[in-house]
C-alpha cells in the first residue's frame, strides 16, 4: 500500500525531467533558478543570469517553475 504513492510520485517525477524543454525555467536540486538554454541525453544548460551558464544533471531538477517566475525574483 505505500509503495503504489511512492512509485507514483517517482513516476511523474520522471516524466516532468523528460519533458522540461528548452525556454523553460526550473529549478535543480542545488536551488538555483532559471532558463533552460540546452538539453542533453543526461544533462541540461541552465542560463542563471548575466549570461552565466550551468549544468545539471538531468536527475536534479526538481521543479519546471511558471513563466514569469524569475522576472519577480
Amino acid at each position: 500500500m505505500i509503495i503504489r504513492p511512492q512509485m507514483k510520485r517517482a513516476k511523474d517525477t520522471k516524466k516532468m525531467q523528460e519533458a522540461s524543454p528548452r525556454a523553460t525555467k526550473s529549478s535543480p536540486a542545488g536551488g538555483q533558478v532559471g532558463k533552460v538554454v540546452k538539453v542533453a541525453e543526461q544533462y541540461i544548460t541552465l542560463d542563471i543570469g548575466g549570461g552565466v551558464e550551468s549544468v545539471f544533471q538531468r536527475g536534479t531538477v526538481q521543479t519546471v517553475l511558471p513563466k514569469g517566475t524569475i522576472k519577480d525574483l
